[in-house]
């Protein structure tokens, strides 16, 4: 993602192609039929997304992360893919046929504002703190400790960490960037292992 900072563009490739099943869409669900066999595979960079068809959030409307197949319907459809920090955009495609379909679609996005922020979470000790799962503002971005970010917009943002081995396996915290925050410098969140439980430092637990 380095190479892209400077531009931070997203390249969407929405490969239609033959598919066992298809999402109908009713009262706002994607639901599965062996009528047709219509799909899109989606790619993109960066690889976490929000994704609407036809004006229906795909996953209910959280992130995914790509690549996907998507299902759709024969005929014309509308794909819509967002992202926090980057101007939305959308193309239509259309499917003519159940039969085996190759289609690309490449779509950019463009980054709201030029000065998207860097985050870093770190640890002396991330092996102990393998357990851990890191979530940014919903999904906006997932992994582990040592974990980097680089276009995440200035404000208020949630961190969620989640573990299997707590009796509680959810702890959520707020960090702030700040606008003036320098492009080059990453706000930096430390957790560290205290017993069984996590010491946290530059985000305040809600």
């Amino acid at each position: 993602m380095k190479s892209l900072q400077k531009k931070h563009l997203i390249l969407i490739t929405l490969n239609a192609m033959a598919w066992t099943i298809v999402g109908l869409m009713k009262n706002g669900t994607i639901e599965f039929s062996a009528k047709a066999r219509i799909g899109f595979e989606l790619i993109s960079t960066p690889n976490r997304v929000r994704v609407t068809v036809n004006g229906t959030p795909f996953n209910t409307g959280h992130y995914v992360t790509t690549p996907i197949i998507i299902p759709t319907t024969l005929g014309s459809n509308k794909v819509m893919v967002q992202r926090a920090g980057y101007i939305s955009n959308s193309s239509t495609v259309v499917v003519e046929s159940p039969q085996e379909v190759k289609q690309k679609i490449e779509m950019l996005l463009e980054a709201s504002t030029p000065n998207l922020k860097r985050i870093s979470i770190e640890s002396s000790d991330p092996e102990a703190l393998s357990h851990l799962d890191l979530s940014i503002s919903g999904g906006l971005e997932t992994g582990k400790i040592p974990f980097e970010m680089d276009d995440l917009i200035a404000g208020t943002h949630t961190l969620e960490i989640t573990s299997g081995l707590w009796s509680k396996p959810v702890i959520k915290c707020q960090f702030e960037i700040p606008v003036e925050q320098p492009e080059e410098e990453p706000v930096i969140i430390k957790i560290e292992p205290q017993g069984k439980k996590i010491r946290i430092q530059g985000c305040k637990k809600i």
